[in-house]
């Protein structure tokens, strides 16, 4: 039984150390990308008085 033990607690450690090092890369990759710049707001537009209209 602790052989089977051994390689199955082996099979789980790797599977483990490979999902690290994707995220360590992909963590790394997303570090690299820089971020898009952030857009000037858009002008507001003027607003104009209205005429007043004699009763």
């Amino acid at each position: 039984m602790c052989y089977e033990f051994s390689e199955w607690s082996w099979k789980l450690r790797a599977a483990e150390l490979a999902r690290k090092q994707r995220d360590a890369e992909k963590a790394a990759k997303k570090e690299r990308k820089p971020a898009p710049a952030a857009e000037p707001a858009a002008p507001e537009p003027s607003v104009k008085e209205r005429d007043t209209v004699p009763a």
